[in-house]
């Protein structure tokens, strides 16, 4: 059977048609139940009925008689009823069977001779004067108003139930439908998207549930698949323009040198060595980018001093600083101590900080504060140089990602350095964050779990 919609139909119908089949022979078996306790309070009923009338006429007659009391057998033998009356020395005053032989015979015959005998005092002012056997012959007999009353429970049931399972067959095809309709349309969506239409979004409704919040999914995973696809476009031509230019011009360089256009001066070829360590510093990014998303990429960790770390690097990029007529500080209030890899910790540092110097000014401020709370360190790298717009600012731990402001050759750079700091704190399970604004300057935040040191000798 094909297809999800039949099946919850189905089951439904199933569970449906089992459940009223079991109420109806739970329902149909209490009312037979009650019905017997009916009858049997009837029969009670009767049979005191008929010895009270017997001690009635032996009231009369003062003794018992061969007559005594017959023409009562004469009424209910009429309803298959046989009596025998005994005296207290257990004496068969009479009997109807050898009364009334023709009835009784013909009684007998239809029932198969089944009968169902019980024996009643029978009691004049609280004395017992004899006894009746009262025989039904054959099944306990119910009234035409029982008879009737318990068929027409019968074809009530009957009823109930082939109505109750057109309405289940109805409920169930139009559940289904509402199960299998937005799955078939979140099917049409994947599909669409599987063929590369990215726009394609699943309607979500109102109710808070499992389709919901699938139908969401669908919607935060084709918006991804739109963003990844996007930059995807973005990174092919952000490579073939990193690359093209560099290239571009050592194939200038090296054909006019060839025409003998100009001439191989050490100028010329430390031009072209330029170029190739611009190629160079490009391809060693991707790979270090390609290593740090890769599933088999590891973490050599080890306790570190953040805080000496940072001044080591720090340190290093004084020199670049002063070369650009710059101000770079750094501040720590204590040492503060982290669980990572050394190698990745420096080399996150080292883009920070050198992006911070690359898009700052003359006079400007690079600052990196270490500070320390609560079992959380965190380092911030500050500027007040360029900044980022807002525009851009989601997109800069994007690859190949610069804004409009510093995209070109004077700031350079491969717009990977960010992306890999972000890969390295993600592996580390770590949190960064950037502010920043236009011509105010920038400042990013990367928040590490402390490890505390313990003073061994205390």
């Amino acid at each position: 059977m094909k297809g999800l919609a039949p099946k919850i139909t189905l089951a439904f119908l199933f569970a449906i048609i089992v459940t009223l089949l079991l109420y109806s022979l739970i329902l149909n078996q209490s009312i037979d139940d009650q019905f017997n306790e009916y009858i049997q309070a009837n029969l009670l009923a009767n049979n005191e009925k008929i010895a009270n009338a017997l001690g009635q006429a032996y009231m009369m007659d003062g003794r018992w008689t061969p007559t005594t009391g017959l023409d009562i057998s004469s009424f209910v033998i009429l309803d298959g009823i046989s009596l025998r009356v005994r005296d207290l020395n257990n004496f068969v005053v009479w009997n109807s069977i050898n009364i009334h032989p023709d009835i009784t015979t013909l009684f007998l015959l239809q029932s198969e001779q089944s009968t169902t005998t019980v024996a009643y005092p029978i009691s004049v002012n609280r004395d017992v004067v004899g006894y009746v056997d009262i025989t039904y012959l054959g099944d306990i007999p119910l009234g035409d108003i029982e008879e009737g009353f318990k068929s027409s429970i019968n074809k009530s049931l009957i009823s109930t139930a082939i109505f109750a399972t057109i309405f289940a067959i109805f409920l169930s095809v139009i559940f289904s439908s509402g199960i299998t309709l937005p799955l078939t349309k979140m099917t049409n969506i994947a599909t669409e998207l599987r063929k590369g239409d990215l726009r394609q979004r699943m309607s979500v409704g109102t109710s808070n549930d499992e389709i919901s919040e699938l139908a969401i999914a669908i919607n935060h995973l084709a918006e991804t698949l739109e963003k990844e696809e996007k930059l995807r476009k973005n990174i092919t031509a952000d490579i073939a323009h990193e690359l093209r230019t560099p290239l571009m011009t050592l194939q200038g360089q090296l054909e006019a040198m060839i025409d003998e256009i100009i001439d191989p001066t050490p100028e010329t070829i430390s031009s072209c060595q330029e170029e190739v360590i611009r190629l160079s510093s490009l391809i060693q990014d991707l790979e270090q980018l390609t290593t740090a998303e890769s599933a088999s990429f590891e973490l050599n960790k080890e306790v570190l001093s953040l805080t000496d770390i940072a001044r080591t690097v720090v340190d290093s990029f004084e020199t670049q600083a002063k070369q650009k007529d710059m101000s770079l500080s750094f501040y720590a209030s204590k040492k503060s101590y982290i669980d990572a890899d050394k190698g990745k910790l420096t080399q996150i540092l080292i883009n920070l900080v050198s992006n911070a110097i690359k898009y700052s000014r003359p006079k400007d401020k690079v600052t990196v504060k270490i500070s320390q709370s609560d079992g959380i360190v965190q380092l911030k790298v500050s500027d007040t140089g360029l900044g980022i717009s807002e525009d851009d600012l989601p997109y800069i731990f994007e690859r190949f990602y610069r804004g409009d402001k510093s995209r070109n050759r004077d700031t350079g750079g491969s717009g990977i350095g960010l992306a890999i700091v972000k890969s390295l704190v993600e592996a580390h399970n770590w949190q960064i964050s950037v502010e920043s604004a236009l011509q105010k300057g920038t400042t990013f935040t990367l928040k590490m779990p402390a490890y505390k040191i313990y003073n061994q000798n205390a």
